[in-house]
C-alpha cells in the first residue's frame, strides 16, 4: 500500500497555522486607527485626571490642571499658591506628555483646562480640543463626577486652546 506525502489533518494544521501567522503579521505592519489612538490617550488622559483628583481629594486642596505648550505637557497645579508671574505652582510630580500623533495650539504660556474640589467635583475652566490626523475631539470634564468626557468634533485644520 503507497502512502500519501500528507495526510488532510496535518495539511489543514499547516494552513491554520500560517492563516494565523498572517494576521499576526498583518496586524502588527498596519497603522494604527485613528480611533485606536484617541481611544489609548482618553484612556492615559482620564488616568491623569484621576490622579489629580485623588491628590485634590486626598490633602483637601484645589488642585488645577495647566496645558504648558512649550513642554507639549500637561501638568497638576496648585491654584492657590501663585509664584511672582501670578502662574499657579506647578507640581510636577504629577504630569501627562501629550502623545505625537496629537496638536493643540495655544499663543498663551500656559492654559488652565480643568479644576478638581477637595469634595470630588470638577469644573471646566477652559474646553480644549485636540487634533489627531485632521479629527478633532473635544474634551471636557463632568461637573458632577470628575470623569472626562471626550466627543468627536469633526474634521477641521486649525485648533484652538
Amino acid at each position: 500500500m503507497k502512502r500519501s506525502p500528507f495526510t488532510l489533518v496535518e495539511v489543514v494544521v499547516v494552513i491554520v497555522i500560517m492563516a494565523i501567522a498572517g494576521s499576526l503579521v498583518t496586524r502588527a505592519l498596519r497603522p494604527e486607527s485613528t480611533s485606536r489612538i484617541v481611544e489609548r490617550c482618553s484612556v492615559d488622559f482620564e488616568a491623569f485626571c484621576g490622579r489629580v483628583r485623588a491628590s485634590s481629594m486626598t490633602y483637601a486642596e484645589d488642585r488645577s490642571i495647566l496645558y504648558i505648550p512649550e513642554s507639549r505637557a500637561f501638568v497638576m497645579a496648585d491654584p492657590n499658591r501663585l509664584d511672582e508671574n501670578d502662574t499657579p505652582e506647578l507640581l510636577q510630580y504629577i504630569k501627562w506628555k501629550l502623545p505625537e500623533e496629537f496638536s493643540i495650539e495655544t499663543e498663551e504660556d500656559y492654559v488652565e483646562v480643568f479644576r478638581f474640589f477637595p469634595d470630588g467635583g470638577a469644573s471646566s475652566v477652559h474646553n480644549f480640543q485636540m487634533k489627531c490626523r485632521n479629527q478633532l475631539y473635544e474634551f471636557s470634564i463632568s461637573a458632577l463626577t470628575g470623569v472626562l468626557v471626550v466627543t468627536h468634533s469633526g474634521t477641521d485644520n486649525s485648533v484652538r486652546l
